[in-house]
């Protein structure tokens, strides 16, 4: 392992340790993470539910949704039409049947205009109240509001009014500007909205504490409180408070024998303060009540959570869906056993028990953590009618209560058709008016006196019957038949024979269409038997546009009547989620952490990455699809994933600082005595040994013709011109990726395909050669206008096979490449003097080339040191940039080697002749030129083999 490695495991280990122990430290004490969580709670309920077991069957929702409203009118419905409701859906075998709706307020006064013309009250709420009891099963609810801590002006105010409930703004005001705390600032307009509510609860606590003692009635509780009221005043807004906060009270003290005492060990609970309860006569008819009450358990306001339980004045008070689920169970709510940590239903008939988890939960609206909350179930996907069925495209479990105004209705029109026999009857038989046919006053009366239900038509037919006998046996039905002119003399008869058309037609049709309807009838009430027979019927709210709506993890707005059924439904069918404990989570996050610490230690950062994600989605299905979906259990994923994504993050921006560092040092260290590139690529490969190896490399020999007698002519100041020429050339040969391995003097060599590997090293070898020349000569130039002699750069390239590596003693190494072919390539550069060339280069190289460049043929040079002849070539220019001029050196050169390898000396002097015409007089051409002359003076053996022997290095 390596002192960077080293470094990197010890510093992310270390990172990822603490970051670990922070994150689930951070997750386990406090609620930064929640909102992160409450996220991933959504989701989790919204996309793992592929092992959702069937609903309960002893549920089924009665929605005021908007058929409903289309049939029955606006909403509120008078309370009488609810109450028919409420007994056809007694009627059709409920077990229990609950609302959703909080009936607070005494019903406005309604009349009905009657036969007689006269306008009755209807004692809706009596009606109402008389459903309720007749059911004796019926669920009122209660909504409470929860306790908060009064503001001190708020505080101050009511414990004025308990002390004397008659005070008036201006007798408090007073008090207030008195009062040595100045609570209400000089100047300030007194808070007369302050003041009204706190003179309620002032109100209410005095009739509560009242009541506690004993019942008291309403004209001693007023004596008692309002002792200095004129009792001859039967109105005031005060008088009014106290009939409202007494009936409050009373429909309170009602509601008393469904609560509970507070058993030892429960923990914090949630307190409620202000009610909102039934009116008295509905809150004496309740079977049942529960409070409906929803708390946000996230700052979004999203319902994940309901209380069962919660605290009111010292008591008890359950939560609607359990104490419904109770009903069905046939469990007493006085049986059930709480715990802190869960709820047991005990099951009736030999059952097993229900056991409900709950657990401690945070509200904004309470300020603080309280316990006995219970998850809500959620189920389905966005559209919340579905939530019940398999495939989500049905509205199971849910009809419309527009199903039982239907029966409703169809009673409605056998009591108006028998109402109107009724009629029929009265008018044939009666003689309590001048206009009647008195057929048979005593029968009309005997049946007046004993007429039966309005919706029996059963006991009509006898009556019936008879009176349409008696019509056809007395004849009177031939006055149906005369004309207003044959009765003009008698007016009456005319009026007679009217209401005899109508009484007649009643008697003959309005039975059988009763039978009909009562068939009808008996469709509709079999058909809501069917859907409600046996289980509990939730009426609720679920119309477009109602404010009794909520977000939930899988819904944006749900009716709050649906979130009961929902905890309704996971009581029954058992599929409760259960939190896992604290110390499971936190164990997950750290072994999450410690995790990818270790692939931040020991493995690079992209492979990491690819284990943190593995690990994160790995999490994700086993906590969604196992955990959640299958074993109902709900494991926080906040804290693991943020430990796992910090961690890994934190750990990779650690390793990217250490490498950066250690680069730096480095290139630091080294960068002034070595190649960059070298360095880069120890540091990209801190473990690679530079030892040597053989590789076929392509290698670069310069040499800066003149400079050796510039400088004996300028001394110092050739030191400043050789550092410009070098600065020159050094970009160029890092741009083609070449390695410069050292200057020596004013030459330089450089070496390609090494420390890295290079395909391209010959291509790019030539292509540096040819770009440092062009800029030897523009520096030339410029030496030339500074009025200093001109200097030219020769280069030789060879390629081929050498050792390239470390070589020196231990304490000083150098990298460079090493062989026979980084000889030729020195000797190549020299060759240049004697050929009149800028750039050689190999045999080999030009091989390597490929058809990129123009190459022109130079000849077999058999350089110092070499017994052989090696062909050499002059690069011209990339093949594509090659002017004609270019093109015409090139075949020219080419015949002059052909000719002097076939021993054509002749014509391979005439061609260098026409060269020097053509090109200009060139020291190849000469070299060509001698030694084409030498062969003729001396003919070569047959052993000649067309070598250039070269004498200078």
């Amino acid at each position: 392992m390596t002192r960077i490695q080293r470094r990197l495991l010890i510093d992310t280990s270390v990172i990822g340790i603490m970051l670990t122990l922070f994150v689930a430290l951070l997750d386990s004490t406090s609620r930064v993470l929640q909102p992160l969580d409450d996220w991933f709670y959504d989701r989790r309920a919204r996309l793992c539910q592929f092992f959702t077991p069937s609903p309960t069957d002893k549920l089924v929702h009665v929605d005021i949704d908007d058929a409903s409203l289309d049939a029955v009118g606006k909403w509120p419905w008078p309370r009488a039409w609810i109450a028919e409701m409420i007994d056809e859906i007694d009627r059709a075998g409920a077990k229990a049947i609950a609302t959703d709706i909080i009936f607070d307020k005494p019903s406005e006064p309604r009349y009905v205009k009657l036969a007689s013309g006269k306008f009755d009250e209807v004692e809706d709420d009596a009606r109402f109240a008389d459903a309720l009891r007749r059911s004796g099963k019926c669920l009122v609810p209660v909504a409470f509001s929860v306790y908060e801590t009064p503001a001190p002006l708020y505080r101050k105010l009511r414990d004025y009014l308990l002390a004397n409930l008659e005070l008036d703004e201006t007798a408090c005001a007073k008090r207030l500007a008195d009062d040595p705390e100045h609570l209400l600032p000089v100047g300030s307009r007194f808070p007369i909205d302050t003041f009204i509510a706190a003179r309620r609860e002032a109100m209410s606590m005095r009739i509560r504490k009242e009541l506690e003692q004993a019942d008291v009635p309403s004209d001693a509780l007023r004596k008692r409180l309002l002792p200095r009221t004129d009792p001859d005043i039967t109105d005031s807004p005060l008088l009014r408070l106290l009939g409202e906060e007494h009936r409050r009270a009373l429909a309170i003290a009602q509601l008393r024998r469904l609560m509970l005492p507070i058993p030892s060990g429960l923990g914090p609970l949630v307190q409620f303060d202000r009610e909102q309860v039934p009116i008295l006569p509905f809150a004496q008819a309740a079977a049942l009540s529960g409070y409906v009450n929803y708390l946000q358990t996230g700052e979004s306001g999203t319902i994940r959570a309901l209380p069962l339980f919660a605290e009111y004045h010292g008591q008890l008070f359950p939560q609607t869906d359990l104490v419904l689920a109770c009903a069905v169970l046939g469990a007493d709510m006085r049986s059930v056993r709480l715990y802190s940590d869960r709820v047991v239903i005990p099951k009736a008939r030999g059952g097993r028990d229900i056991v409900i988890p709950v657990r401690n939960v945070y509200s904004p609206q309470v300020g603080r953590k309280a316990g006995m909350f219970m998850d809500v179930p959620d189920r389905g996907q966005r559209d919340w009618e579905t939530i019940y069925d398999a495939n989500h495209r049905n509205p199971a479990l849910h009809i419309s209560i527009g199903a039982v105004w239907d029966v409703h209705t169809v009673r409605q029109r056998i009591a108006k058709n028998n109402v109107s026999i009724d009629k029929a009857i009265s008018f044939i038989l009666d003689d309590d008016n001048e206009v009647k046919l008195r057929l048979d006053p005593a029968k009309g009366k005997a049946y007046a006196a004993h007429r039966p239900a309005s919706e029996d038509t059963d006991a009509r037919l006898k009556i019936v019957e008879w009176t349409r006998h008696e019509l056809e046996e007395s004849g009177i039905l031939d006055l149906t038949k005369q004309s207003d002119d044959a009765l003009k003399d008698h007016p009456e008869q005319i009026v007679q024979r009217d209401e005899l058309i109508v009484a007649n037609r009643a008697l003959s049709t309005l039975l059988d269409q009763n039978k009909s309807l009562e068939d009808q009838l008996a469709r509709r009430r079999a058909e809501l038997k069917e859907k409600i027979s046996g289980r509990a019927a939730l009426i609720g709210y679920a119309a477009t546009g109602g404010i009794d709506a909520y977000p939930t993890a899988i819904h944006p707005s749900c009716p709050g009547v649906v979130i009961h059924g929902l905890t309704f439904n996971a009581i029954m069918t058992g599929e409760l989620w259960r939190h896992a404990p604290k110390w499971v989570v936190i164990l997950i996050t750290i072994l999450l952490g410690l995790a990818v610490t270790a692939a931040n230690g020991f493995l690079r950062p992209s492979w990491s990455l690819l284990v943190a994600i593995a690990l994160g989605v790995i999490y994700l299905l086993v906590n969604g699809l196992l955990l959640f979906d299958y074993a109902n259990i709900c494991v926080a994923v906040a804290g693991p994933i943020v430990a796992l994504g910090s961690v890994w993050s934190t750990g990779a921006l650690a390793a990217f600082l250490i490498e950066s560092t250690e680069r730096a040092r480095i290139t630091r260290r080294f960068s002034s005595y070595v190649d960059q590139k070298l360095v880069d690529y120890v540091i990209e490969h801190p473990d690679v040994e530079l030892d040597g190896q053989v590789r076929e490399m392509s290698v670069i020999f310069t040499d800066l013709a003149g400079f050796t007698s510039l400088s004996e002519q300028l001394r110092e100041r050739s030191v400043g011109i050789l550092s410009e020429y070098l600065g020159l050339m050094v970009p160029i040969i890092r741009r083609h990726d070449g390695f410069l391995n050292k200057f020596m003097g004013d030459g330089i060599m450089c070496f390609f395909n090494a420390p890295s590997d290079d395909p391209e090293h010959a291509v790019h070898a030539v292509q540096a050669a040819l770009e440092m020349q062009q800029a030897a000569k523009t520096f030339a130039v410029t030496m030339a206008r500074q009025g200093l002699p001109g200097l030219s750069m020769r280069c030789g390239v060879s390629s081929g096979n050498m050792v390239v590596g470390d070589s020196g003693p231990a304490d000083y190494q150098d990298y460079t490449v090493l062989g026979d072919c980084v000889n030729f390539a020195s000797r190549l550069e020299g060759a240049n003097k004697s050929t009149g060339t800028n750039v050689l280069i190999s045999q080999r190289t030009s091989e390597l080339l490929g058809d990129k460049f123009l190459l022109r043929p130079v000849g077999r040079l058999q350089v110092v040191g070499k017994s052989e002849g090696v062909m050499a070539y002059e690069p011209l220019a990339l093949l594509d940039d090659a002017t004609p001029e270019d093109r015409l050196l090139c075949a020219a050169s080419a015949e002059m080697l052909a000719a002097y390898l076939a021993r054509d000396f002749q014509r391979c002097i005439k061609v260098a002749d026409q060269m020097d015409q053509q090109f200009g007089p060139g020291k190849l051409a000469a070299l060509y030129r001698r030694h084409g002359q030498e062969c003729l003076a001396n003919p070569p053996g047959a052993d000649f083999a067309g070598y250039l022997v070269l004498t200078e290095k």
